[in-house]
């Protein structure tokens, strides 16, 4: 049985997260709904994040696809801000964006950022502040 080798379901979690499809964020919804995905083990949610945070075609430039990023960011931050700061990386290029693109991704980074407590998750709202201070600074 696949789902009771922890390799092969971090397999499948990497293979999940990564759909480069239209519709991922609806099976990635699902996958993360599943009672074989566990957002505290580090594996599961690291892999996921990475996944679906380096497709940024999906994860950043679509609405569902990053609606879906910052719903992740915050659950992975709540359980551990290291693994979340992941996603964080594909927003290195946002003052690079052009203006309209630009701001939904600034709307995102405020929206992670108020669903997050920064005295218990200083790091990760650290990071968030600082990218959105890179589209500022560069105004």
């Amino acid at each position: 049985d696949w789902i009771s080798n922890p390799v092969s379901l971090e397999v499948f979690v990497s293979i999940m997260s990564s759909l480069d499809t239209d519709d991922a964020h609806v099976h990635i919804r699902n996958m993360i709904k599943s009672s074989y995905f566990n957002m505290s083990l580090a594996g599961h949610a690291r892999t996921l994040i990475r996944g679906w945070a380096g497709l940024r075609r999906r994860s950043l430039l679509t609405k569902d696809g990053l609606d879906l990023l910052v719903e992740i960011t915050v659950a992975v931050g709540k359980v551990n801000q290291m693994s979340a700061q992941a996603a964080l990386n594909a927003f290195d290029d946002l003052p690079r964006f052009d203006a309209e693109t630009q701001a939904s991704l600034v709307a995102a980074l405020k929206k992670m950022l108020a669903s997050l407590d920064e005295t218990e998750l200083p790091s990760l709202t650290g990071q968030i502040k600082t990218l959105l201070s890179s589209v500022a600074s560069s105004e």
